[in-house]
């Protein structure tokens, strides 16, 4: 299989080079085509998929885009509008044929194939010291996910609406802090999927939980990534847990703002503790004039008592 794609330069005059968007896509799908013919098996039915193809779902492509069906089919039909691509409905999968696909993945001519292989030669020598290093990171993130008994999601596999959530929750992170390439933004949709399935958390929770620890005075600066919240202090309790627990003030419609800093909570524990003692206080007073007032009466009766028998 081959590892590149030819991209003629006049692309930058076409319209879709004006969209980054679809410009994005356009590429992705001319990367995804079919180098050569091949056959699949896709929810249990065999497929044959030509060289120039690609047999993928609306859902699996706007996973893949980070978009909604509707966009995505909208932009297919732009395509095969414009005789780039041609779209047939399988079964169980859409077929996408690129239309001229040889003029992106055509065989190059023998001089660039002498200087290709002259340079992989030239590569092969760097190869072993690589793949050396690549073996051991491998089984070091091996190790590590054995330690840890948990295993990253695939990106492919997040549904739309956990990748939805984590581009709302960007907002309250720094801009220096949040994922910057596509295996950083994997282990934050990760963390969100764990906190779901594994901690029993709705989004509504887990958003209420990132607000009380950025919007804390001692927590924000260290509470800068959502990976720390499945993290446990020394005690052993996960960070998540932590920032769902601090106290939070309410407006009269109970709606939520911040959370109290700690000498509110101080404040507002001295004062009902204050309060506290006020109202035991009007308690007992109100007790001993009861008691006072009823000693009145029994010996405003035992009077009467002795003058009517007198």
């Amino acid at each position: 299989m081959s590892n590149w794609i030819k991209l003629d330069r006049n692309v930058v005059k076409h319209w879709i080079f004006k969209d980054d968007w679809k410009f994005k896509c356009w590429v992705d799908l001319l990367v995804l085509a079919n180098y050569s013919d091949n056959k699949v098996v896709i929810k249990g039915m065999l497929l044959t998929c030509k060289r120039g193809e690609l047999l993928y779902s609306l859902d699996s492509l706007s996973l893949r885009w980070n978009s909604n069906k509707s966009k995505v089919r909208r932009f297919l039909k732009l395509l095969e509008s414009d005789s780039m691509i041609v779209l047939k409905s399988e079964q169980v999968t859409t077929r996408i044929t690129i239309c001229n696909y040889e003029s992106y993945q055509g065989e190059r001519n023998a001089d660039e194939t002498q200087m290709t292989r002259k340079r992989n030669a030239d590569e092969t020598q760097m190869t072993p010291i690589k793949e050396s290093k690549e073996k051991k990171e491998s089984k070091e993130e091996k190790r590590i996910n054995i330690d840890n008994k948990e295993s990253i999601t695939p990106k492919n596999e997040f549904s739309e609406e956990i990748i939805n959530f984590y581009d709302h929750i960007l907002q309250y992170f720094n801009s220096q802090f949040i994922p910057k390439n596509e295996n950083q933004k994997n282990k934050w949709l990760d963390c969100i999927d764990k906190l779901i399935r594994l901690e029993n958390l709705d989004f509504h929770q887990i958003l209420q939980i990132i607000k009380n620890g950025r919007n804390d005075s001692f927590w924000s600066n260290n509470f800068q990534t959502i990976l720390k919240l499945r993290l446990k202090n020394k005690e052993g309790i996960n960070y998540w847990e932590i920032f769902k627990d601090l106290t939070t003030k309410t407006k009269n419609n109970g709606t939520f703002t911040q959370p109290l800093t700690r000498t509110e909570i101080q404040e507002r524990g001295i004062t009902e503790l204050t309060e506290r003692i006020k109202q035991k206080i009007r308690i007992e007073i109100e007790q001993s004039r009861n008691n006072d007032e009823g000693l009145q009466q029994d010996e405003q009766f035992s009077t009467d008592s002795f003058d009517y028998e007198l």
